[in-house]
């Protein structure tokens, strides 16, 4: 009866571990994202003290020469660098390339700040590798299996009134509700949804209309949404807070009115021409002025009669 019972208790005592120590690597991906759910939230302090502890957990998992950990050092190093401290986020880059030399930083938090730091951990880890599309800059023929997060490129401006085209690759880890473009025209307060098709393995494409593209400037961000309608932490490029811009240049004649001929536009016919019976040929309708004058005055009468 009594070993029954303890055989009973040493199994329930297995599972229980089994339980809590079921998938180290999916909890330490799983605490990657939450942490830069802080860091989206501008919480860089929650976001480094979350990674420093998954950090330590995936170590004692015997997970610290796993490429999760490889992310986990590169979002401290990220991390690091938005709370002001360069060197350290340099420090947390060199770990990072050291377990995987050819780790990239997902478009949603690339700069040209970072990238340099992070190039320049690689050159000092002597992991650097062969110049090439990055992340937020792949070509057609990318390899879809080294896509992580989002990739995305910047269009370089815009053409007044012509769609603007939008080509992102989505990582195969990333299991989107839906892809979609968010902009909002100048002027405007609330960003319009432009969904994005999927065209092929991690390829999805889609444009902004171009009677979004008006005034000086459009702000938009790709994104990969789940099922309540949130950006997927790492899949996206810009947000609601800090969108991209988009410089708009003038979209060629007939696209802006001419203040000095009128209600025409800009390589329209100009006016002269032969004169007709009510427009000017060539030109515009005839204009007929009128001015209405005004004055004042005063008189006496003496009282005497003028006579002949």
């Amino acid at each position: 009866m009594g070993t029954g019972r303890q055989g009973w208790l040493i199994t329930a005592a297995l599972l229980v571990a089994g339980v809590a120590h079921g998938d180290p690597k999916g909890d330490a991906d799983k605490a990657a994202k939450v942490a830069m759910e802080s860091y989206d939230l501008m919480d860089y302090d929650a976001a480094k003290k979350s990674l420093e502890k998954a950090i330590a957990t995936a170590t004692k998992a015997k997970l610290d020469k796993d490429p999760v950990s490889a992310k986990l050092h590169l979002y401290l190093g990220i991390t690091t660098f938005a709370g002001g401290d360069a060197d350290g986020a340099k420090k947390a880059f060199i770990v990072a390339v050291k377990i995987d030399s050819k780790i990239q930083i997902e478009a949603a938090y690339k700069s040209p700040e970072l990238t340099k730091l992070l190039e320049a951990a690689r050159s000092e880890a002597g992991g650097s590798v062969g110049v090439g599309p990055g992340p937020g800059e792949p070509s057609d023929g990318v390899d879809c299996a080294s896509v992580k997060g989002l990739q995305f490129k910047e269009p370089d401006g815009g053409k007044g009134g012509t769609a603007q085209p939008i080509e992102v690759y989505l990582a195969a880890d990333v299991s989107p509700a839906k892809v979609s473009v968010m902009y909002r025209s100048e002027g405007a307060t609330d960003f319009v949804e432009g969904k994005l098709a999927k065209s092929g393995s991690c390829k999805y494409t889609g444009s902004i209309p171009g009677t979004a593209l008006k005034g000086a400037i459009l702000h938009y961000y790709v994104a990969a949404f789940d099922a309540n309608n949130r950006p997927i932490t790492g899949a996206a490029a810009g947000n609601a807070r800090t969108p991209n811009l988009l410089e708009i240049a003038p979209g060629g004649p007939g696209d802006v009115e001419d203040p000095i001929k009128g209600g025409g536009k800009k390589g329209g016919t100009p006016s002269g021409g032969g004169v007709g019976a009510s427009t000017i040929t060539g030109g515009k309708p005839a204009r007929v002025f009128f001015a209405v004058a005004g004055g004042t005055g005063f008189g006496y009468v003496t009282g005497v009669t003028e006579a002949n």
